[in-house]
Order: C-alpha cells, then sequence, then structure tokens
C-alpha cells in the first residue's frame, strides 16, 4: 500500500509544480531553498517521511501569495485574493448566486 502523504504535503508540492510552471520560480529547488526547505530531503516528503513545516508553509504563503488555508487543506481557493474585504467577496458570492438563479 502506498504511502498516505498529508493534504498540506500534497498542496506544497502543487504549489512547487504550479511556481515552476508559470515561472516564477526557475525550477523546483529555487522553490524549495526560497522557503527554507533542504532540497535533497523533497524524496522524504514524496514518500511521506518527513513534512513541511508550518514555517515553511508560511513563508510559502507570503512569497508566492497563496491562501494558507488552501495549504493546509481547509479551502478550494489556491490564491488569495488582494484588495477584496470578506464582505467585498460576499456580495461578489451573492451576486453569482442571483445570476444563476435569473
Amino acid at each position: 500500500m502506498p504511502p498516505k502523504i498529508p493534504i498540506w504535503n500534497q498542496r506544497m508540492m502543487l504549489l512547487m509544480a504550479h511556481c515552476v510552471d508559470t515561472g516564477k520560480v526557475e525550477h523546483s529547488t529555487a522553490f524549495m531553498e526560497s522557503i527554507g526547505f533542504e532540497p535533497k530531503n523533497i524524496s522524504h516528503v514524496k514518500t511521506g517521511r518527513q513534512n513541511f513545516t508550518i514555517a515553511q508553509m508560511v513563508s510559502a504563503s507570503k512569497l508566492y501569495k497563496v491562501n494558507l488555508n488552501w495549504l493546509a487543506g481547509l479551502d478550494q481557493q489556491m490564491m488569495r485574493i488582494p484588495g477584496k474585504t470578506a464582505l467585498q467577496r460576499l456580495k461578489d458570492a451573492v451576486r453569482a448566486v442571483e445570476a444563476e438563479l435569473t
């Protein structure tokens, strides 16, 4: 049976791939170094023997403007929406629902 990889490790690896794909970093090693993770240890994360730390997740969230709740598996939205308050996002959601109903 393959090892169970925690959601936060899965999401951090998805973020790493996203950052490489979108050109935010040149390669995965640069991503890992940017958050204070030793690149040689990535195989330990992939096999479930090691986890990204909270400090590394917070660092990734700040550096790459990613929703920390998404990294933790608590939210479906990867990127933070800058400049919108919770009330503005709620109004947007209400407008979207109203548009679907009409």
